[in-house]
């Protein structure tokens, strides 16, 4: 989903598969070496999300055990999609006939 507004970057030092067990969603695994560069390198756009980093953890279509991780990098201009409580913030407070 690469358009003008934003950029996702799949993250090839993590690694995920189903876990052996029920109870165990999924095992990770990462290339320490190279999540921390990449830390570094998203630290702004970290500081502009109340400091996290969020990315999606995806199945294969190939081999259902096999998943990878993509992370959403917004690009300069790019607005987060407004709530409707963000929107009209007094509507739950207001005295509405309905």
């Amino acid at each position: 989903m690469n358009d003008k507004n934003n950029n996702t970057e799949f993250m090839n030092f993590l690694f995920a598969r189903k876990g052996k067990f029920d109870f165990i969603v999924t095992n990770v695994s990462v290339k320490a070496d190279e999540m921390i560069a990449w830390l570094k390198e998203n630290k702004e756009t970290a500081e502009k999300n109340n400091g996290f980093l969020t990315f999606d953890i995806l199945k294969a279509k190939s081999d259902p055990n096999k998943m990878y991780a993509k992370f959403f990098k917004p690009t300069e201009g790019y607005q987060k999609p407004v709530t409707a409580k963000e929107h009209m913030p007094d509507r739950e407070k207001a005295d509405l006939p309905f």
